[in-house]
């Protein structure tokens, strides 16, 4: 079973990797570096050329813990995403 999308049939595994990426949250007892971990393993399993490179970035800054994003924020010496 696939699913068609811009002329290319994924699985259903495929897309469900896909959703986890653009839905990334950071689990509240994980460390920043354990949920990078996790969030290349979704990406690595999804088809890829369908999520542009801003997105990717886009949603899993957001889907970090806030503590993890003002440190993302400070050491980009402002806001990461204005």
């Amino acid at each position: 079973l696939g699913i068609k999308c811009k002329e290319k049939v994924y699985s259903t595994g495929k897309l469900s990797a896909l959703r986890r990426v653009t839905t990334f949250s950071q689990h509240k007892i994980e460390q920043s570096h354990e949920s990078w971990e996790r969030f290349k393993e979704f990406f690595q399993s999804c088809p890829r050329d369908e999520v542009p490179m801003w997105q990717l970035v886009y949603g899993y800054y957001f889907g970090l813990a806030e503590h993890n994003k003002q440190m993302v924020d400070v050491s980009c010496g402002g806001s990461f995403f204005v």
